[in-house]
């Protein structure tokens, strides 16, 4: 579960905190067909996997974008289809498909959430996307 500073998980037997990077507020997860958990902070778009001890490291997805490129604000939720996962951040709603990172043309971000259902990630808009 997401937390103020991170991530928290619990094996049947105790919990565990992850932090975020900058020890952010992670406020929607997703779990996605390769067993990893997508979340994302202020600024950042990351990936929860498993070390070699079990224990759970933050992957960035963004690592190698621009600095200004990074500037896309809070981001309020993630969800995944088969396909990739999405992120709407405040400026803008993130799509990665396969090993890609994409900005969706012509979704603008918010504080709206979005939702996995039936394969299908539903996201309110003002505008046709």
């Amino acid at each position: 579960m997401g937390s103020g500073t991170g991530i928290t998980q619990f094996d049947d037997e105790q919990w565990r905190k992850y932090l975020a990077p900058n020890s952010t507020r992670v406020r929607a997860l997703a779990h996605w067909k390769n067993n990893n958990i997508y979340a994302a902070t202020m600024n950042h778009l990351g990936v929860y996997q498993p070390d070699d001890s079990g224990r759970l490291v933050d992957q960035s997805l963004i690592a190698d974008w621009p600095a200004e490129k990074h500037q896309f604000g809070e981001v309020w939720s993630v969800a995944a289809n088969q396909e990739g996962v999405a992120y709407v951040s405040n400026r803008r709603l993130y799509f990665r498909y396969g090993l890609q990172m994409h900005s969706v043309q012509g979704a603008a971000g918010s504080k709206h959430r979005i939702f996995s259902l039936d394969n299908a990630c539903i996201y309110k808009s003002e505008k046709r996307i």
